[in-house]
């Protein structure tokens, strides 16, 4: 009687595992990564406008270049 008492345990705890790993592995992925992706592309077009000049020239800083007289 002990080992069907044991066996019913583990596979009810399978179950229930199975059931809770099921309802939480996709439907709540996609909602999350629209904001991510938002946020990463806000971040990228913040950065490109900031550090990019308009000939593709990477500043490491913000502040004015110096010109040919100075």
């Amino acid at each position: 009687m002990k080992s069907s008492t044991k066996y019913s345990k583990h596979t009810y705890t399978f179950l229930l595992a199975w059931f809770l790993t099921s309802l939480s592995a996709v439907p709540a992925a996609e909602p999350v990564t629209q904001p991510v992706l938002k946020g990463v592309e806000q971040a990228h077009a913040e950065l490109w406008d900031r550090f990019v000049d308009s000939y593709g020239i990477i500043h490491d800083f913000v502040g004015d270049l110096p010109t040919p007289e100075d």
